[in-house]
């Protein structure tokens, strides 16, 4: 049996000794102490070093307030996700769950996140879906530090949500918004509507990642910095016609600099800024708002209608086919089924 330093059998499971500031505290595991339990409290112990040292946990008793737990839990989450997706989750969980922070995390069985769950308005069942998410994900945190013996919020139930369907815009639409909009904004959607790249992608990209006939698409910008991209993998995008044109004749800041797109003070575009043009020129145009992402959807929906491949399409966009399929199936072979409803159409008459 493997030896660990602070780590003990003891009678009905296993005891783990540590001192944080000439202290001295102890906890128990109720587990048979094989070799795998005893390398999972080694590890825990070191989590309850960690935890002391920052004031987090009442080591003594082995408990820990939830708020205590959401912030071990997001520092985890930044360690091996985006930044991105830490800052998604604690706004969650200060807007659906922060009356639970000073609850000892033992303390908050079922019944009490039922009735927290119960006596929210929520606003969507998507939202109340996600709020359940991130909450599974700090109790379950809870279950692998060794706090609690099962997670309670798995038990939760949001009900069912559908995926509101694809609503891109119409070419007329597309051509009245790119209208209304001026300078760079213009030209970075213009570029979007034409090769489907997200906002982040296209505010990340450097001249260095233009070719000839391609984008090579290697990150996307958060926060002012690059980070890999959604699926943190590059991929080569190829260039129509017009988006060609709207690259070379883009020459306010192909000699000034790396980026391609920069505002007056030389800084990438902030997404945020972007979509406050974007607002702007719907409202001039008179066409109903959908975020900028809707540009993406638009390029795929015309591709898929004049029929190229679903695979070809993926590869473009930097998407699973599978995904391809599931939110533009309607579009596939949209040319072919105009003109094979036309051949019955074709037959008039009536059948009285």
């Amino acid at each position: 049996m493997a030896r660990y330093a602070g780590i003990r059998p003891a009678s009905g499971g296993i005891e783990i000794r540590y001192q944080v500031r000439g202290r001295s505290f102890s906890h128990f595991i109720a587990t048979a102490p094989t070799d795998a339990a005893l390398q999972d409290a080694a590890r825990v112990r070191r989590k309850l070093i960690e935890q002391a040292k920052l004031g987090l946990p009442d080591p003594v008793t082995g408990t820990i307030t939830f708020e205590s737990a959401c912030q071990s839990f997001l520092r985890d989450i930044e360690r091996t996700r985006e930044p991105s997706t830490a800052l998604t989750y604690r706004k969650r969980l200060v807007a659906h769950w922060s009356e639970l922070a000073h609850l000892d995390l033992r303390a908050i069985t079922l019944a009490v996140l039922r009735g927290v769950d119960r006596d929210r308005e929520w606003k969507s069942q998507k939202t109340r879906r996600d709020a359940h998410s991130v909450l599974a994900g700090v109790m379950q945190w809870g279950v692998s530090e060794g706090y609690l013996e099962t997670n309670p919020a798995r038990a939760l139930r949001a009900g069912s949500w559908q995926r509101p369907e694809i609503d891109p815009f119409t070419p007329e639409e597309l051509a009245g918004i790119l209208r209304e909009l001026r300078g760079q904004p213009k030209v970075l959607y213009s570029l979007m509507a034409e090769t489907g790249i997200r906002t982040g992608e296209a505010c990340a990209l450097q001249w260095g990642d233009v070719e000839d006939d391609a984008l090579l698409v290697k990150a996307t910008l958060w926060a002012g910095k690059r980070k890999t991209t959604k699926t943190h993998q590059s991929r080569r995008v190829l260039l129509t016609r017009e988006a060609k044109r709207i690259l070379k004749e883009h020459t306010a800041t192909r000699f000034a600099g790396s980026w391609v797109f920069v505002t007056s003070k030389n800084n990438p575009y902030a997404e945020e800024h972007l979509t406050e043009a974007f607002v702007g020129a719907c409202e001039r145009a008179g066409v109903r708002y959908r975020r900028p992402y809707t540009l993406r959807h638009t390029y795929a929906s015309r591709a898929l209608s004049a029929g190229v491949e679903p695979s070809w399409l993926a590869s473009q966009l930097g998407d699973r086919i599978e995904t391809v399929l599931r939110h533009y199936a309607r579009w596939i072979g949209g040319e072919r089924d105009k003109n094979e409803l036309a051949k019955l159409e074709k037959l008039g008459g009536s059948w009285e």
